[in-house]
């Protein structure tokens, strides 16, 4: 999980590895001293790992292994059997230990542009292909994994991460009025293609993003529309129930890939639920010493019982679990210290969000870990 950049110029001038770095040097990512990037005259692909996570030299981005091919990815690839056996009818390797990206590398060489459409899980990614001098991205069905990108002057830049890609000196700082009508009325933007910046565009989910050094101009394109399947009826009830579960431990089992893991867990029925499912997966044992729940509770402003159902099920679970009081907080606290949203927001608890996943940060990196789980990714998108 990291910040990633890719910049694009027409014609052949060369991309600033300096530029690169600045771009990168948002928190809470490794910032220019520890980043990686890679150019090649007009191209330039960059890529800064979370603070807290461990990178061997296999999974180190910009990730290529012809260096006819480059990419940068955020996020997660699920169902990995399948799609490992599909691909190595394909390509001439073994995939079984290979990482994310390096699948997501290996669909593009199987599948080119329609290698989306092939992929299950939480992603955005970015892909170089020299020999035809094309930048392809592709985001998840959902849009869990933001994209950002701008086509400023003769330049085109994508990051994932909206603070990095506003680095970049050609951006301004001139707002849509349309996003921020639809902010003031809706409390959102209603057109998922904008942001809150006139000069930044934001790639919709289950859509696709391919551009060239010979002409910057993007061209977007739908690889996925949700449609009802089959209607599915069952003899007993309860077959629905285990039709359920089993897609849930599929769900869960696919965001537990090892290392010490944190969940955000209210005591409530949903969180509960994906904890209890974890510690299933993981086993009792290893739930005890790799699991770990953290609450937000109000023990003295409210009538608020979380810190007792969430104990119970920590209790029942066997897990540990970590609480935090946040009755002296205010509403839109230190909005002037960093944690202001990177677009107009009507969420005014920010703070106890970012000290609660920021304790959730600091206890698994107190144990080593190679990993948070549940409820990480507002904490470490920064976008």
């Amino acid at each position: 999980m990291g910040c990633f950049v890719a910049i694009v110029n027409e014609g052949r001038a060369p991309v600033d590895e300096r530029l690169l770095q600045r771009m990168m040097d948002v928190p809470p990512y490794r910032g220019p001293a520890e980043c990686h990037v890679w150019t090649d005259s007009p191209v330039g692909l960059g890529y800064s790992a979370l603070r807290i996570e461990h990178q061997d030299d296999e999974s180190i981005q910009p990730f290529s292994l012809d260096k006819k091919l480059w990419a940068v990815m955020d996020g997660r690839l699920d169902d990995r059997a399948t799609l490992v056996r599909s691909l190595e009818r394909h390509v001439n390797r073994d995939l079984g230990s290979a990482s994310d990206v390096e699948l997501a590398l290996a669909a593009y060489e199987s599948w080119g542009t329609g290698c989306a459409r092939q992929l299950i899980g939480d992603f955005a990614f970015c892909i170089w292909d020299t020999e035809r001098r094309l930048l392809f991205c592709a985001r998840d069905h959902f849009g869990v994994k933001p994209l950002y990108y701008a086509r400023v002057g003769t330049s085109f830049v994508v990051s994932n991460v909206l603070r990095s890609l506003r680095r970049h000196p050609a951006v301004s700082e001139r707002l849509n009025d349309n996003a921020i009508g639809d902010f003031l009325l809706f409390g959102l933007c209603m057109e998922p293609s904008q942001t809150s910046f006139a000069d930044v565009a934001r790639l919709p989910p289950a859509h696709t993003l391919t551009c060239s050094s010979s002409n910057a101009e993007p061209h977007v394109e739908r690889y996925w529309t949700l449609r009802p399947g089959p209607e599915t009826r069952h003899g007993e009830p309860r077959d629905y129930v285990q039709q359920f579960t089993s897609a849930f431990e599929t769900a869960v089992s696919d965001r537990l890939r090892g290392g010490h893991v944190g969940i955000l867990m209210s005591g409530g029925l949903d969180s509960s639920s994906v904890a209890a499912t974890a510690a299933g997966v993981l086993g009792s044992s290893a739930a005890r010493t790799s699991l770990r729940a953290f609450t937000a509770v109000y023990d003295t402003v409210a009538e608020d019982e979380e810190r007792r159902y969430s104990s119970l099920v920590a209790d029942a679970l066997g897990i540990g679990i970590e609480h935090l009081a946040v009755d002296a907080y205010q509403m839109f606290d230190r909005w002037n210290t960093g944690l202001l949203p990177p677009e107009p927001s009507s969420e005014p608890m920010t703070a106890t969000t970012a000290d609660l996943l920021e304790r959730a940060i600091d206890a698994v990196e107190r144990e080593d870990a190679v990993a948070v789980g549940v409820g990480d990714e507002q904490r470490a998108r920064g976008d």
